[in-house]
């Protein structure tokens, strides 16, 4: 598919002293790992001059149903202030994946700097999904609250803003 990205996987599996054999450029399309129940994926972006780095969260689902407005509006809430600071986006796919993932490109991509970012990413939608739980129990144990008035995230730490 794109052989900046061959070699920067075969490049990042080598630093890493991994045993596996990286598939041909043309037979590549990305690189996928589960850590401790996160699920990484890595692959071009569809310009072919940059990485996309995508960590699913937690599904929309899995949230109570009166709930998942609210989530997504934090969601929006959420990238406003993670834009300017580290490029990292929470989004929804059309499968109800709440996912963080960030564009990287390519120039002056090391295998270092690749590791470095699918941990974070990675690090970025555990505390995103530990966010969402939070706000859905903060939800559950304010009742009384009337649906016109949002429960306040201010409490509740940004989860894509990473050291």
């Amino acid at each position: 598919m794109h052989s900046a990205f061959h070699y920067l996987l075969s490049d990042f599996t080598k630093s890493l002293g991994l045993d596996l054999e990286v598939p041909p450029a043309e037979d590549l399309e990305s690189f996928e790992f589960t850590h401790e129940g996160t699920r990484c994926v890595v692959r071009p972006a569809e310009d072919a001059a940059q990485v996309l780095i995508e960590a699913d969260a937690l599904r929309l689902d899995s949230l109570p149903v009166m709930e998942r407005s609210q989530a997504v509006r934090f969601l929006h809430g959420l990238n406003r202030a993670a834009l300017s600071t580290n490029h990292l986006v929470a989004t929804l796919d059309v499968d109800d994946e709440i996912r963080v993932s960030k564009s990287l490109p390519f120039a002056n991509l090391t295998a270092s700097a690749l590791a470095d970012e699918m941990v974070s990413a990675v690090e970025a939608a555990r505390s995103l999904a530990r966010s969402l739980r939070m706000l859905s129990q903060a939800e559950n144990a304010q009742p009384e609250q009337s649906p016109q008035e949002p429960a306040s995230a201010s409490t509740i730490p940004c989860p894509l803003q990473l050291a």
